[in-house]
């Protein structure tokens, strides 16, 4: 684990990171706007020249573009990471994008599959638990007990 404090908005695609921390809300929103960013920009490369007799440079620098762009960031195909593990919870919780096609997920289900047998939930609460001062006790309901785990899908935005 190497901590490396907070990113700056611009920082968020030059892979500096592997994972982002945040609350739901700012996820959602970040999520959101560099979808809504890669949608228009996708859209206005579409359309530049529709009407118009296209030249030889500008469809090569659409295809070189298209090429890139495709290599570039085929790793952030939704479709292969679909679904967010809720943590801080007693069972697993996936939540899949509201966009989701049926190959995205099956992606989300089988993070939620590997969620359960791995007891990622009771790992968790295990670890923190073992971090906590010799007599320190949790709020009502804080410990994880040995309640059966849940898993619940959710599908909406």
């Amino acid at each position: 684990l190497n901590y490396i404090g907070y990113l700056e908005a611009n920082e968020l695609l030059t892979g500096k990171t592997d994972v982002l921390v945040c609350d739901g809300f700012t996820g959602n929103v970040t999520l959101k706007t560099m979808e809504g960013v890669v949608r228009m920009f996708l859209s206005l490369l579409k359309s530049q020249g529709e009407g118009k007799k296209r030249s030889w440079w500008l469809l090569l620098l659409k295809r070189w573009l298209q090429k890139s762009l495709s290599r570039r960031f085929s790793h952030l195909n939704p479709d292969q990471y679909n679904g967010a593990c809720l943590l801080g919870l007693r069972g697993s919780v996936i939540k899949s994008h509201g966009a989701a096609n049926q190959r995205a997920f099956c992606v989300a289900i089988e993070q939620a599959v590997q969620a359960v047998q791995r007891q990622v939930p009771q790992r968790i609460a295990a670890r923190l638990e073992s971090l906590y001062p010799a007599g320190f006790e949790l709020p009502e309901g804080g410990r994880s007990g040995n309640s059966r785990p849940q898993t619940r899908m959710t599908g909406n935005d």
